[in-house]
């Protein structure tokens, strides 16, 4: 590792690094895995290196992962044997703020069958059914039971009426703060924290934690609101005749689909058919802070998607913020790209940013991919910027193939 005492210091010696076209390669990396890596050529005589992976359906196991701590996809690739490891949906990301949340994934996260966290918005989701792979829109609405009586829910910042509201990390707020060091740093509203005040009536705020086989319990109550989101897996209001007895709490429906059925799920950016990137409500999305992450900006971004013979892709398209030859890349450009090639059956978009990163294992090991410019912060006085290409941002959640 390089350290640097300066911010300026670190981006000044790494840019010359990383703001190279690569050479083109193609190698098998596996059994039905292919690895494509070019140099693609855009407007301005701006460049992107492309980093793409794909398989035929059946002929690869694709798994979902959920971290309960953040974990980077240079360090989950090198403690496992997956061929490919990419990063996974949103999470929740503070610079400042008194703690974070019991689940990091934010939204929707399901993995074998268990619920992690439950969304509090209507959004895309990647579903992994058997050993194949989709993504599509997913409505934060369905069916739980508690103390064995069966309810609807929908997500706390839907419009949806049903029986029970949850709360849950989505409803986190942050919002980016100027930082002469760094540019912007991410703080928490606090009282996002905690589920909303109501009136003390016939309704309850529960909150909840999940059990090993996959039911949860209540640990905290209020009629007045106020409970704590961040120490419980997610909080329930509703009304109190369905918390008689002992009111265990099993989910049986996300979005119309069953849980026990769902081998993995995580909330996503949006669809590669979205009409308009500008307009998608992941741009106002305040658990993501001020920078919306979908407008016609470059970023590195990372793509899903089918092609309309059956291949799937995994694809990224590397920046540097501040690269003057290579930004990233936009969600248009993402789509012209992909679309250029192929007509797609479905596709979306995976967290975007210094998130975005692909690691592949070949003959000479483990191989990281995207976001090579990425810097370990100083936090403390006397500690230095650290360059860390290989681990980059840690996440909650990966896309493994084996």
């Amino acid at each position: 590792m390089i350290s640097f005492e300066t911010a300026a210091e670190a981006q000044a010696f790494v840019r010359h690094k990383v703001d190279v076209p690569i050479l083109e390669r193609r190698e098998s990396i596996g059994e039905g895995l292919e690895f494509h890596a070019f140099t693609l050529e855009l407007e301005g005589g701006q460049f992107t290196n492309v980093y793409d992976v794909s398989y035929r359906k059946d002929d690869v196991a694709p798994a979902i992962q959920v971290h309960d701590q953040l974990t980077s996809v240079y360090d989950y690739a090198q403690g496992h044997d997956n061929n490919v490891v990419t990063g996974g949906g949103f999470f929740f990301l503070s610079d400042h703020g008194s703690g974070l949340p019991r689940q990091l994934a934010l939204n929707l996260a399901a993995v074998d069958g268990r619920v992690r966290n439950l969304p509090v918005m209507d959004r895309e989701a990647v579903l992994l059914n058997g050993h194949n792979l989709s993504a599509t829109p997913v409505q934060a609405l369905g069916t739980m039971s508690i103390g064995g009586k069966e309810l609807t829910w929908s997500g706390s910042l839907t419009d949806h009426e049903t029986d029970a509201k949850v709360f849950a990390n989505g409803n986190a707020v942050i919002t980016h703060e100027h930082s002469e060091e760094t540019g912007s740093t991410r703080v928490l509203d606090e009282r996002s924290r905690f589920s909303p005040d109501m009136e003390d009536g016939e309704k309850v705020d529960v909150g909840f934690i999940s059990r090993a086989n996959g039911t949860f319990v209540p640990m905290e109550r209020s009629k007045t609101g106020g409970v704590d989101i961040f120490a419980h897996d997610f909080v329930v209001r509703c009304h109190e005749r369905y918390l008689s007895g002992t009111p265990e709490m099993q989910v049986h429906l996300v979005g119309g689909m069953a849980v026990d059925a769902m081998r993995g799920a995580l909330s996503v950016g949006p669809m590669l058919n979205t009409d308009d990137f500008e307009s998608h409500p992941i741009n106002k999305d305040a658990s993501l802070g001020g920078k919306p992450p979908f407008l016609e900006r470059p970023l590195a971004r990372t793509a899903l998607y089918e092609a309309e013979d059956g291949t799937v892709h995994v694809r990224l398209f590397d920046g540097r913020p501040g690269s003057e030859v290579c930004p990233g890349v936009t969600p248009s450009e993402v789509v012209k790209s992909v679309l250029g090639e192929t007509a797609i059956t479905w596709g979306c978009f995976l967290d975007p940013g210094q998130t975005a990163k692909l690691c592949v294992r070949t003959s000479d090991g483990v191989e990281s991919l995207g976001n090579r410019h990425y810097l370990k912060w100083a936090t403390q006085p006397g500690e230095k910027y650290v360059w860390v290409p290989r681990i980059g941002r840690p996440t909650a959640s990966v896309i493994t193939l084996q």
